[in-house]
């Protein structure tokens, strides 16, 4: 249903249906990162809650034994959302190797740009 609200652009029923999601399995890892690339990216500042979206990063990160593209750049996005742009592109770096050793050639390009940001000491923010 997250998905669906967020299709309909209500992220506040997204995160609702998300966080329900989790309080019924917390172990989820897609439903943690899928909640923590909102709280960390959402263009909308009054969803974005970095230290969360840290918390439920790292957690899927380790669920998935830090062997995750995706998760490893929702983590990325989430300390650059705290101001940690070190752990930033540390984590951006290992996703880039993760994808590419995936095979996932487009993933590792947009993990890249945003890498740029957290250069320049900016969080990335969805548009």
């Amino acid at each position: 249903l997250a998905l669906v609200w967020l299709s309909q652009e209500r992220t506040d029923k997204a995160i609702e249906h998300y966080q329900m999601a989790l309080s019924l399995s917390p172990d989820e890892a897609i439903v943690l990162n899928n909640l923590a690339w909102i709280l960390a990216t959402h263009e909308n500042s009054s969803f974005r809650d970095g230290v969360r979206a840290v918390q439920l990063a790292e957690k899927a990160c380790t669920l998935t034994a830090y062997k995750n593209a995706v998760s490893l750049d929702t983590l990325a996005a989430a300390y650059a959302e705290t101001g940690r742009f070190n752990e930033a592109l540390q984590s951006a770096q290992k996703a880039v190797e993760v994808a590419l050793a995936m095979d996932q050639v487009e993933i590792a390009k947009e993990i890249e740009r945003r890498m740029q940001l957290y250069r320049a000491g900016k969080p990335f923010h969805e548009s």
